[in-house]
This record gives C-alpha cells, sequence and structure tokens, in this order.
C-alpha cells in the first residue's frame, strides 16, 4: 500500500456493523468510543481511502501541511479548474473548496 506515515506500527480503521437498526446508539456509541481509546497512539493523520466526505480540512490534516501544500501544487499546474473533485478532494489554491 502506498501510504505515508510508514514508521507508524499499526494502521486502525474502526468499523461497525449490525443487523437491527435498534442496536443503532448502542453501536455508534460503542465504536466512537474505541475510536477514542485509539487516539492517544494516534500519529494524528489518517491514510486518506478510509476518508470519507470529512472536508478539505481533514484531508489537510491527513497529509499534513507539507504535503498538502506540495499536492496543491501540482493541482495547481495540472487542475487549476478542479475538475478532479470527487475524491478526498485537495482543492487547487485558487479555486474553491467545493463545488
Amino acid at each position: 500500500m502506498a501510504a505515508g506515515e510508514r514508521l507508524a506500527p499499526w494502521n486502525i480503521h474502526c468499523l461497525s456493523m449490525w443487523a437491527d437498526p435498534a442496536d443503532d446508539e448502542r453501536n455508534i456509541d460503542w465504536t466512537r468510543e474505541l475510536s477514542g481509546a485509539m487516539e492517544p497512539y494516534s500519529t494524528g493523520r489518517a491514510y486518506l481511502n478510509f476518508l470519507a466526505e470529512e472536508g478539505v480540512d481533514v484531508v489537510r490534516g491527513a497529509l499534513g501541511e507539507r504535503r498538502f501544500a506540495r499536492l496543491q501544487a501540482v493541482k495547481d499546474v495540472y487542475d487549476p479548474g478542479n475538475a478532479f473533485r470527487l475524491n478526498q478532494n485537495i482543492p487547487p489554491s485558487q479555486a474553491p473548496a467545493a463545488r
């Protein structure tokens, strides 16, 4: 897998599933609790394919400022109109973040 944070000893992605909608609140709370319990051991970064639509600030935080700026410079050259935005978007520096 081509991903950053290669020095991190673990890659954790908390997912949970259940059959009965009546269990939603209990299971969502459990999943959030597990994720929160892992936070002290986190690098604070994320593998982009594990993100949904959390927004550009989460993408920036996942990559870190240096990587985000480098990728944004590439976007400025090759996709200034932000045509390739239906992903964990890195908007060009002169384009709106969401369209």
